[in-house]
């Protein structure tokens, strides 16, 4: 009785030892995230930025590049269709205004049924020149735009 109850608490400190180190990663990740700013309403989609980072994501075959900026993004459907969001379509330029190039890996390209929310990511080649700052047009050529607070 004493060897099985010895072994379920070496099960559970292992278990809690597990979950403390996953949280320690967490942290660190969280502390190089942008604060989630409030979705902006651009009449046929809602669009949040949820989080600005540098990644070390690469796409195989292509030059290498010192920063990519990657934008995580929660776009819901407002619109009375279907329609489809295409993350590769944002205008993102540094604080001297030169237009980010967009960096060809997993970019959001989504076709959203009306009323529908889905989370991706876009890819830009990063100056380092911060602030950055991102600009949505719509169909009716309206734009929007968010601050991109820095990214470390």
């Amino acid at each position: 009785m004493k060897k099985i109850i010895m072994a379920i608490a070496a099960s559970g400190m292992l278990i809690l030892g597990g979950c403390v180190t996953q949280e320690k990663a967490d942290n660190k990740q969280e502390k190089q995230a942008t604060q989630k700013k409030e979705p902006t309403n651009t009449k046929n989609f809602m669009i949040a930025l949820d989080q600005a980072v540098y990644t070390d994501e690469r796409s195989p075959g292509e030059a290498k590049h010192d920063k990519i900026l990657r934008l995580k993004l929660t776009v819901k459907n407002n619109a009375i269709e279907s329609d489809t969001f295409d993350s590769t379509k944002l205008k993102i330029t540094d604080k001297n205004g030169k237009t980010l190039r967009v960096y060809p890996y997993d970019n959001m390209i989504e076709n959203l049924d009306k009323g529908e929310t889905k989370t991706g990511y876009a890819y830009f080649v990063a100056t380092g020149d911060q602030p950055y700052q991102m600009t949505y047009t719509n169909r009716i050529k309206e734009s929007f735009q968010w601050n991109i607070p820095t990214v470390k």
